[in-house]
C-alpha cells in the first residue's frame, strides 16, 4: 500500500471525469507507510503528533526562547550550581557560597561614611577604619609609667605621652578630637607590688588643660613602681 490511500480504484473501462477526481482527492487517506520514524501517527487516516514524539533530535539548536517557557516551570533540578553563580540550591532555597561575599560585592550605599558611623545610623555597615568613630568606641586610651626621665608608654592607641614636669605628663593624640568635649577616665596603678598589703595610697591622677590636640594630667611624683591609666571617649575630628 502507498503512503495516500485513494480509497477508489479504476477499472480498465473506468471514463476519468472531473468528478470522480475531485471524489479521489476528497476521500484520500494517509495510510502508515507515510510514517518515517516515531514522531507521528495515523488515526483514520488522519496524520498526528504521537504523544512523546517530539524529542530533542526534532527541536533546532536555540528554538526554544524565554517567551515559550512558561512562568515558574523552570526549577532548581533542572539547573546545576553552576547556573546560580555564587548560590547554591537545595530544597528549593538559595544559599551564598562560603566566602563569596566580599567588600566589592556590597553596595556602597549599605556601608555607613564616617558621618553615618557617628551618628549610629541605622541599617549602615562599619568598616574597619570606621569602627573607631562609633560613640561607644574608645578614641584613645594608654597606660605609661612615670620615670625620672621620661614617660613610657604601652598598651596605647591613638596617643603619645611626654613628660612636663615630675608629677605631670602630656598626653598628645595622634588623630584630634573634634572639640575639647569628651571624656578621660584616668586612675594610678601601683605595678610594682603583688598584693594589697602595704600599698601607699595615691591621690587620684587629675586631668586638666583639654584640648582637641590632647590633655595634661598631674599625678603623683615619679616613681618606677607607679603608672598612669587613661581611656578617651568623644568625637575624633
Amino acid at each position: 500500500m502507498g503512503a495516500i490511500d485513494t480509497t477508489y480504484t479504476f477499472t480498465a473501462t473506468d471514463v476519468i471525469t472531473s468528478t470522480r477526481m475531485n471524489n479521489i482527492l476528497d476521500q484520500s487517506t494517509i495510510t502508515e507507510t507515510a510514517i518515517i520514524g516515531s514522531t507521528l501517527a495515523v488515526t483514520a487516516g488522519k496524520l498526528f503528533v504521537k504523544a512523546g514524539g517530539i524529542t530533542s533530535n526534532e527541536l533546532a539548536a536555540n528554538a526554544i526562547t524565554t517567551t515559550a517557557i512558561l512562568d515558574a516551570n523552570v526549577t532548581p533540578a533542572k539547573l546545576s550550581d553552576s547556573d546560580f553563580g555564587d548560590f547554591t540550591v537545595a530544597s528549593g532555597i538559595a544559599t551564598i557560597d562560603a566566602g563569596v561575599v566580599t567588600f566589592t560585592k556590597i553596595a556602597t550605599a549599605a556601608v555607613g561614611t564616617v558621618a553615618e558611623v557617628k551618628a549610629e545610623t541605622a541599617s549602615k555597615l562599619v568598616t574597619a577604619d570606621n569602627v573607631r568613630q562609633s560613640p561607644p568606641a574608645a578614641k584613645a586610651y594608654g597606660s605609661f609609667t612615670t620615670t625620672a626621665s621620661s614617660r613610657i608608654l604601652s598598651g596605647s592607641y591613638n596617643v603619645s605621652v611626654t613628660r612636663l614636669t615630675a608629677s605631670t605628663s602630656q598626653v598628645t593624640f595622634t588623630a584630634s578630637m573634634a572639640s575639647a568635649a569628651y571624656s578621660v577616665v584616668a586612675q594610678t596603678t601601683n605595678s610594682g607590688v603583688t598584693s594589697g598589703a602595704g600599698i601607699d595610697i595615691d591621690a587620684n591622677p587629675i586631668v586638666y588643660d583639654k584640648q582637641s590636640t590632647g590633655f595634661k594630667i598631674q599625678h603623683q611624683s615619679e616613681s618606677t613602681n607607679r603608672a598612669i591609666d587613661f581611656v578617651v571617649f568623644g568625637t575624633l575630628a
